[in-house]
């Protein structure tokens, strides 16, 4: 792996050690923002409230017990490319090795929606990570922050949030 953080980890796919349509595990990229949290699976629960008529807090084994889905699909850090930008961008300076395409299974977030029962007029869904720092980079907040990431609710045009939560 190239190295191109050390504290918090980011590492970097060799390209030239990629042989195959899928990227080995071992050489999949490492992105985090923060330390990675040390999370027990008998106490970890994934929080599904906010804009919901049935808010929910599954444990890791009723999601298991959830069906499941397998799908091919490549992640992307929005970083990618950093270090070719003109002028320079702060932050890790990723080459293009930021990028690999993995066999994925997990419940379908659709059927976590459904099953929380979207409200009609949420318009993003918010994903907050378990794992939380300060930032290096300004602008620097009063305390801690969770790393979190929206993704649009397209069927709808409310500004009411639905957050999925660690």
């Amino acid at each position: 792996m190239i190295i191109r953080q050390k504290e918090p980890d980011n590492l970097e796919t060799p390209f030239d050690q990629v042989d195959s349509f899928l990227t080995p595990t071992e050489l999949f990229y490492v992105r985090s923002h923060f330390q990675v949290p040390r999370l027990e699976l008998e106490s970890y629960r994934l929080r599904i409230d906010g804009a919901v008529r049935n808010p929910l807090c599954l444990s890791c084994s009723e999601l298991r017990d959830m069906p499941s889905q397998t799908r091919v699909a490549i992640l992307e850090c929005a970083g990618n490319g950093r270090v070719f930008l003109v002028p320079h961008a702060p932050g890790a300076q990723w080459e293009l090795g930021a990028v690999g395409n993995a066999e994925w299974t997990g419940v379908p977030l659709r059927a976590l929606l459904e099953r929380a029962g979207l409200e009609g007029d949420a318009c993003e869904i918010v994903l907050e990570g378990a794992d939380q720092g300060t930032p290096a980079e300004p602008p620097i907040p009063p305390g801690p922050i969770s790393y979190a990431r929206s993704l649009p609710e397209t069927n709808h045009c409310s500004r009411k949030s639905l957050s999925l939560t660690r």
